[in-house]
């Protein structure tokens, strides 16, 4: 079970449960090892990356995880986007601070 749901969350998100608007192609369907792409709007991709984050660093208060988010929006919020491996690595060093 995620520590964090829509609820913890302290921002604003755009919660999309749309489909693509645009059909599957060769570019989308090929086995290309893309990171996933951060978006401080993008409440889905948020929510399962602070979740994501929070267990592979055994982070199991809620507070504590409900912290991130600040960190990640200002962050996000400054670069535009991140990855996913660059947002870790980034959070990383501000936990360790």
């Amino acid at each position: 079970m995620p520590l964090l749901d829509r609820s913890d969350l302290k921002y604003d998100y755009i919660w999309s449960t749309e489909p693509a608007k645009k059909p599957r192609s060769s570019a989308t369907t090929e086995n290309v090892s893309r990171p996933e792409v951060l978006r401080s709007d993008e409440g889905d991709k948020v929510l399962t990356f602070l979740n994501g984050y929070a267990e592979s660093r055994d982070i199991s208060d809620k507070e504590e995880a409900r912290n991130l988010e600040p960190l990640l929006q200002d962050k996000l919020k400054e670069e535009g986007e991140m990855t996913e491996p660059d947002a870790e690595k980034w959070l990383d060093k501000q936990r360790a601070q």
